[in-house]
């Protein structure tokens, strides 16, 4: 519910993802549309950890 206030009700842009952890087993529900949630909009999944998620962002910020 949080995600549908955040989003105004509006479906997700189609470059939304979501960052989870690789050990959650979440990416199926998201990637099959997190169970209707969004009505016609979907969220990629991106199974990360957050050391690598640091990393990631470090190297696209040019750091």
């Amino acid at each position: 519910m949080l995600l549908r206030w955040f989003l105004d009700d509006r479906p997700p842009s189609r470059v939304s993802v979501a960052i989870i952890d690789p050990s959650s087993g979440e990416q199926d529900i998201w990637d099959r549309g997190a169970g209707g949630l969004f009505g016609r909009g979907a969220i990629r999944a991106v199974a990360m950890n957050t050391i690598r998620l640091a990393e990631t962002i470090k190297e696209v910020l040019g750091g």
